[in-house]
């Protein structure tokens, strides 16, 4: 997975939050840290990146060749570079490359049929011939500067809680008074509510 995890760019920040373009050190740090938030809020990584992961050898379908799909991990793929089938587990370059392989930008991949191959237990691997016998190679996420509106504008609010709680100044703080009649003041917790409401469709569901 590549190493960027940004959402935004500083300028998306400070255009919007002007007073505060002379703390770039702090902002550049909060910003990449409020990215981190928003893609563990919406339970996958929202930044392009760059992934290998292994699936089974689903059953597959010669009338409808659109049911040979798996889901994967992270979306909206953008780029598919390879798919590997290998029942040896070693993928060492004597698996077979399947091809074609189509995609849906919203996480599914469609396998060309393949005959059908002997599933046989292999007691040194401990695992069946067709089990994490698929690897795929991938790129997903949005790309910095393209990242939806939305969600740039969820990045700047969180990003935004957290330079207001680094500077000690009052905004995302939820007051209430104590039986004593002082103000007792709590932040609201990892990310504010106004960015959960923005964000609400892409949290652990797919973006089409």
């Amino acid at each position: 997975m590549s190493a960027s995890t940004d959402l935004i760019q500083l300028t998306d920040y400070t255009a919007i939050f002007p007073s505060t373009s002379a703390n770039t050190t702090l902002l550049t740090s909060l910003i990449t840290q409020a990215s981190l938030i928003v893609s563990n809020y919406c339970r996958h990584q929202l930044a392009s990146a760059s992934y290998v992961e292994y699936y089974d050898l689903p059953n597959q379908d010669t009338a409808d060749p659109r049911k040979n799909g798996i889901s994967l991990l992270n979306y909206p793929i953008t780029a598919l570079t390879s798919v590997i089938y290998d029942p040896t587990l070693t993928f060492g370059g004597n698996g077979q490359t399947l091809a074609p392989v189509t995609f849906e930008p919203r996480g599914i991949i469609y396998l060309p049929y393949l005959v059908a191959p002997n599933i046989n237990y292999n007691p040194t691997l401990g695992a069946y011939s067709n089990q994490r016998a698929l690897q795929v190679s991938y790129t997903a996420g949005y790309s910095l500067g393209n990242v939806p509106a939305d969600i740039v504008l969820a990045t700047v609010i969180t990003t935004n809680y957290f330079y207001q709680r680094a500077t000690a100044n009052t905004f995302g703080i939820k007051g209430s008074f104590n039986e004593a009649g002082g103000l007792t003041a709590t932040f609201e917790l990892s990310i504010p509510q106004a960015a959960k409401d923005i964000l609400a469709p892409y949290r652990g569901g797919i973006v089409f």
